[in-house]
């Protein structure tokens, strides 16, 4: 019996699915697009629902296509658009759009790490330039612009961390992703005090940091079935991030 192999992309306009041979060779895809929402010269965000949507249909759209059979599939990785920021209710629930990497509301704070000298330092620690991009100025913006929406949000994570979050109900966020927030110290591979301080930020707000070969168990049985795949599989992360089935 042959084996194969899936890959998700999630991007800023669509998200592609590929099903490849172990050889590599490709056997099917599927694209699902969305909008991004710019109401404002500044403003670039996506709807996380819509997200979470597609990639369910693209996955399920390479599986219909090929025929392949759930137990034919090695894994499933999964890479994302980085320097996204959602914010989460209490309830597990967003209370914002996606914040993507091409939204600017940011740079002024930007602009500031990068005058007192702060930034720099961070960023010999974190390897992330300071930009309006970063995750880092994204918080800094949300705390004085938004205070009340601040101080109600349990966690700040990025789309990828949604997907896997609706998939698993678990908040997990590779190295590779955590990298770009300008959050992460790469020499202790641990969030970074000062920088957590100028964001205004904990650990608690952020997910469990895991090497990209964390393995997630137990998806929820909706999300399987609506990819044609068994819950029963595994999810193995990297950026690359992804499942990572098991013999059923």
């Amino acid at each position: 019996m042959n084996n194969y192999m899936i890959g998700i992309d999630i991007g800023t306009t669509s998200t592609k699915s590929v099903l490849f041979t172990e050889q590599g060779s490709v056997v099917s895809t599927s694209t699902q697009e969305y909008p991004l929402y710019t109401p404002a010269p500044d403003v670039a965000e996506q709807d996380p629902e819509e997200i979470v949507q597609a990639a369910l249909r693209s996955v399920r759209g390479v599986m219909d296509q090929s025929g392949v059979a759930t137990e034919q599939i090695l894994f499933v990785s999964c890479s994302s658009a980085m320097h996204s920021v959602i914010a989460m209710g209490q309830d597990n629930t967003p209370l914002t759009r996606c914040i993507t990497w091409a939204d600017n509301r940011s740079a002024a704070f930007s602009a500031q790490l990068q005058e007192n000298g702060l930034g720099h330092r961070i960023y010999l620690r974190t390897g992330t330039p300071i930009h309006p991009m970063s995750p880092l100025t994204k918080l800094m913006w949300l705390r004085h612009d938004e205070p009340k929406l601040f101080e109600r949000t349990a966690k700040f994570i990025s789309i990828k961390e949604y997907l896997f979050f609706r998939l698993f109900g678990q908040y997990v966020v590779d190295h590779s992703i955590a990298s770009c927030t300008g959050l992460l110290n790469l020499e202790q591979l641990d969030w970074d005090a000062e920088a957590l301080e100028i964001a205004g930020i904990t650990s608690d707000h952020l997910s469990k940091l895991v090497p990209t070969t964390h393995i997630l168990e137990g998806m929820n049985q909706e999300s399987a079935e609506k990819m044609a795949l068994s819950p029963l599989r595994p999810l193995l992360l990297a950026q690359v991030t992804g499942f990572y089935p098991i013999s059923a």
